[in-house]
């Protein structure tokens, strides 16, 4: 009987009743459903909520007092395959997409794969806002940079402009011609991107009569606060300049009667493109795309161009921690497996606060951009290759720019380790010029070795990988900010650590 007893009990503890749960379940919604009809205070959500934004539809949620479990924790996905892989840049879709802007079909780019993937999620959004307020201050930080420093793209941008009105006010020559146009003194202007001022001031100053357009370039209302207060404390007059404030890509040319007051109401003749519309890889805030749009929607046949082209020159380059060398004497070389990065660094390598470094080749020029043409190519590759002048470890392709204002004036970032007699004068001024592309695999090369590189570009990156010799290639799992590998070679922190140390253990001695 006991025994009976036990094995009913064993029976009800281990019946299976997980055949029931999808018939609770059901039970639970339809008393939800009932709960809900007879609820006189319910609300019920459309059509626009569903097809709204993700963030649209909890800031909806909130204000009805909706409680949400929080999110699982944000864990960003690393993709190595995705980042180094050469076939996947560059790449179009093959669906038609309607653009409001031009009215017309087009074919989307598609955009180059993050070395981050970043899921929908509130951590994602905080950082995105912290992101966004932190690049409100850096572009003023930039601005007060380069006039600060006296930066050569300041005093350059200022001789074009006094250049180009001296092609203006004289007799059409040859050098009207090499800038891109044939136009008068009435000329109509426009500033796209106003940065420090200086190039729309010059302008102002030379022609107080002519008609002058300044757009912002940009969403943020704060960019254009500040751009009309620089006009205003500089003498400008409420009708000499009109300030347009929209990102370049949406100019057009407007009815003047019709509702859009914020655009072009006619072509223009002189284009200037503010130094701030290019980045230290020179396409990566998406120059090259503003330069099509603007030539198609808002200028005249015979426009000028400033700048009137650009090129882009490289050298394969050895950038390393210290093995032993640095002012702590240690060896750092386990710091090299952290530097990697898909998108390219910004950097000065003639700055005093720079990572020592050394060309492993000679200089190379890769691409060629001519801003005068009627149409700018948005992609493209090249093949170069260069025989090793030491030996080292290539890890980095440091690459840089020229830019030619007008036939006379130029902007050339050269680093001042390979400058030559052929090269411009000195650049001046301490902010970013440089860009670094860090290789998917560092590669151990001798003198008189032959490299092949394969350098890319597309609307808003330039890229290089090496083809030959092959290396095997390297799981990258973590990264390192560029300050922290810095101070692997910071002699005054260092010694200031060090003397603090000492201070310390003598008084515990």
């Amino acid at each position: 009987r006991n025994q009976q007893r036990q094995d009913k009990l064993i029976k009800k503890h281990s019946t299976d009743y997980s055949k029931f749960d999808e018939l609770s379940k059901q039970q639970q919604e339809e008393e939800d459903d009932e709960e809900a009809a007879n609820d006189p205070n319910r609300i019920i959500l459309g059509d626009k909520y569903y097809s709204s934004s993700k963030m649209e539809q909890r800031q909806l949620k909130a204000m009805l007092g909706y409680k949400e479990p929080p999110p699982p924790p944000f864990q960003p996905k690393f993709d190595t395959d995705l980042i180094y892989s050469h076939d996947n840049r560059g790449l179009k879709t093959r669906t038609p997409i309607w653009d409001p802007t031009r009215r017309e079909w087009r074919l989307d780019a598609k955009p180059a794969p993050s070395r981050v993937d970043y899921s929908d999620s509130q951590q994602t959004e905080a950082i995105a806002v912290f992101l966004e307020r932190q690049t409100d201050v850096q572009y003023v930080d930039e601005l007060l940079n380069l006039l600060d420093t006296n930066a050569t793209p300041i005093d350059a941008y200022a001789r074009a402009i006094r250049d180009l009105v001296g092609y203006m006010m004289g007799t059409p020559g040859e050098e009207k011609k090499k800038s891109g146009g044939n136009v008068g003194n009435n000329a109509r202007w426009l500033f796209v991107g106003i940065g420090t001022g200086v190039p729309l001031l010059s302008c102002a100053r030379f022609l107080p009569t002519a008609e002058i357009v300044a757009c912002t370039a940009h969403k943020a209302f704060h960019i254009a606060d500040l751009s009309m207060a620089i006009a205003s404390h500089n003498g400008i007059r409420k009708g000499q300049v009109r300030f347009v404030h929209r990102p370049s890509q949406d100019l057009a040319i407007v009815d003047p009667d019709g509702e859009d007051i914020n655009n072009l109401t006619g072509k223009v003749d002189c284009i200037v493109l503010d130094y701030e519309l290019f980045d230290p890889g020179l396409v990566g805030k998406g120059v090259l795309a503003k330069v099509n749009h603007l030539k198609k929607k808002v200028a005249t046949g015979g426009h000028l161009m400033v700048p009137m082209g650009a090129s882009v020159r490289c050298a394969p380059s050895e950038i390393i921690c210290p093995r032993g060398s640095g002012p702590d004497g240690l060896d750092w070389h386990a710091g090299d497996e952290a530097r990697w990065g898909a998108f390219y660094e910004a950097t000065n390598l003639d700055g005093s606060y720079a990572e020592p470094w050394r060309a492993l080749g000679p200089v190379h020029d890769v691409f060629d951009f001519d801003f005068t043409e009627s149409e700018v190519k948005l992609s493209g590759q090249t093949d170069f290759h260069f025989v090793a002048t030491c030996d080292g470890t290539l890890n980095c392709i440091v690459f840089w720019y020229k830019l030619a204002l007008t036939a006379n004036v130029e902007i050339d970032h050269t680093p001042n380790a390979l400058r030559t007699h052929e090269d411009a004068g000195k650049v001046e001024g301490d902010y970013n010029r440089h860009a670094t592309q860090w290789l998917a695999s560092p590669l151990d090369i001798r003198k008189g070795d032959e490299i092949h590189v394969r350098a890319s570009y597309s609307r808003s990156r330039i890229r290089f990988e090496v083809m030959s010799p092959e290396a095997p290639k390297r799981d990258r799992k973590t990264s390192c900010p560029r300050w922290l590998l810095l101070r692997t070679h910071d002699e005054q922190r260092t010694d200031a650590f060090r003397k603090a140390i000492e201070k310390s253990l003598e008084k515990i001695m």
